[in-house]
């Protein structure tokens, strides 16, 4: 398999996982507690994990699952291919009836976000990359504008897990508060990948977060990095983490000083084209 078919396969398996999920009813489902109440999963969650994961055998890729993360995690700092898989990145919402929710499939080569599908059935938006240089929702070309600071909606990815630190929290929420003083508004949409989707769109001037999970992002950052957005990463203690700032223009530059001064956080990284 080269290369260039990773795009449409990547957007493939999460069709497939979306018409899945058009016969399944949060409303039917119970949903059980992780690591915090705010990371919940359900049988949707396995169901998609086990047909996007059988789905992706024949590329010889191996798959690393918010699901099964400990079978594959020694993989995450291979300079290889592996998908990067979040079955549903937003279940609170999703249990909740909240239509902010999406299957987020990306491909990693290294640390390079090569390619990404994330599909959104609740709203019939499908996010997707067709080439390291284009991505689209929809048929429509993902074609971004810079903004400033003081004239966007900005979103928050905070971290789920419940180890996080008193002090850590309250630098999280500083740094949320300054940005939200300081743009038009700063929202937690409760999904990662919807959140850098939308800033890739253009909905949002730009998206941040500290130690987001691995796969809650990778795709959403393949459509970003495609789309012509800028991506600003620093390293965090969890190879299984990554802290994030992904907008167009100087704005991003704006996002990582606050950042990067509330939580001590650094040294930051552009990621290339």
């Amino acid at each position: 398999m080269t290369e260039s078919t990773h795009h449409g396969t990547c957007a493939t398996a999460v069709g497939k996982a979306l018409l899945f999920l058009e016969t399944v009813s949060s409303r039917d489902l119970t949903f059980a507690e992780k690591e915090s109440p705010r990371d919940l999963v359900s049988a949707a969650d396995l169901a998609i994990h086990n047909l996007v994961c059988q789905e992706q055998e024949a590329t010889g890729i191996p798959v690393i699952s918010e699901e099964a993360a400990a079978t594959h995690a020694g993989l995450i700092t291979t300079p290889g291919f592996r998908w990067l898989l979040d079955p549903i990145d937003g279940t609170t919402n999703f249990a909740a009836r909240i239509p902010l929710y999406g299957v987020a499939l990306g491909l990693m080569r290294g640390e390079a976000f090569e390619a990404g599908a994330v599909g959104m059935p609740a709203t019939r938006e499908l996010f997707y990359t067709v080439s390291p240089e284009a991505s689209y929702l929809n048929d429509s070309r993902l074609r971004p504008e810079g903004r400033s600071l003081a004239g966007s909606l900005v979103g928050a990815c905070f971290a789920s897990r419940g180890t996080r630190t008193p002090q850590a929290r309250a630098a999280e929420f500083r740094v949320f508060g300054t940005i939200n003083d300081r743009s038009r508004g700063c929202v937690r949409l409760g999904s990662a990948s919807v959140s850098i989707c939308y800033a890739a769109a253009g909905k949002l001037g730009a998206t941040y977060g500290t130690d987001g999970r691995i796969w809650d992002v990778a795709a959403a950052l393949a459509i970003a990095r495609a789309a012509g957005c800028r991506i600003m990463t620093a390293p965090t203690r969890d190879p299984l983490a990554v802290t994030f700032v992904v907008g167009h223009g100087a704005i991003v530059t704006e996002i990582q000083a606050i950042v990067g001064e509330e939580m001590g956080i650094g040294p930051w990284k552009e990621v290339g084209p």
